[in-house]
């Protein structure tokens, strides 16, 4: 088995497909548009299961967590705290867990009845430095915004860095929480609220589905179902009220 994430996925296929894997437990890259080598590996009959990214198209077993709920959830914290321009950072708008968060964030503005400025669903990229820069812009506006939900942590650590950069206090001036299963949350100073997913008890289920796929003699096909684990949103510093 491998559990990779998939930014080198055709190069990772051509190994696969050598015969030197049993089965794949794959999250797909944000970059990944084209799946014709995922679908060579479920074509050869390679057991494969999608986690936190999936690739709807692949019929198979996909675990995800429950990326609306919680991001509804989350925004709504959010406004809770005061925030009245709240944004929403990702890497891409493709992918489908980006979908479903931003899809909680727009309902949650809607349900607030706070109108949704769109230059606050802010793509970035794959380099810190120039996110820094693009976040930092966006700080420095004159109606900036009040809270930022990133939707990964490497966006929020680059909104700590730009809100520096930019003379935004956090909470103060800006409210931030995000997707993070780092362990450093509760360190940062302001400590950063997190929406964290449970990665054990998904690793644990693909691991008992596929032992059972590999270990048993006449198994059938994995069964193309989506199974959705909650997430937990832990409150701290970073999105408290003064």
């Amino acid at each position: 088995m491998y559990p990779r994430r998939c930014g080198e996925g055709k190069k990772i296929v051509s190994v696969l497909l050598n015969g030197r894997a049993d089965a794949i437990v794959m999250s797909v890259s944000s970059q990944t548009s084209d799946i014709s080598h995922l679908r060579k590996l479920y074509d050869r009959g390679l057991p494969i299961l999608f986690f936190d990214r999936i690739c709807s198209e692949i019929p198979t077993t996909k675990f995800i967590t429950n990326d609306y709920q919680s991001t509804l959830e989350a925004t709504r914290h959010l406004i809770q705290q005061g925030c009245k321009r709240p944004a929403f950072l990702m890497l891409s708008e493709d992918i489908s867990i980006t979908k479903e968060r931003h899809r909680g964030f727009l309902a949650a503005l809607k349900e607030a009845g706070i109108e949704h400025n769109p230059e606050f669903s802010k793509v970035c990229c794959q380099k810190e430095e120039r996110n820094i820069e693009i976040l930092k812009e966006l700080l420095s506006q004159e109606n900036r915004p009040d809270g930022i939900l990133a939707s990964v942590e490497k966006l929020a650590l680059a909104t700590y860095q730009a809100a520096k950069k930019a003379n935004v206090r956090i909470p103060e001036d800006l409210k931030v929480i995000s997707f993070s299963n780092m362990g450093i949350a509760g360190l940062l100073n302001p400590s950063l609220t997190t929406i964290s997913q449970p990665a054990c008890c998904i690793g644990e289920e693909c691991a008992k589905i596929l032992m059972k796929k590999l270990t048993k003699v006449n198994q059938p096909d994995l069964p193309n179902e989506v199974i959705t684990f909650p997430s937990k949103l832990t409150i701290r510093a970073s999105t408290m009220a003064e």
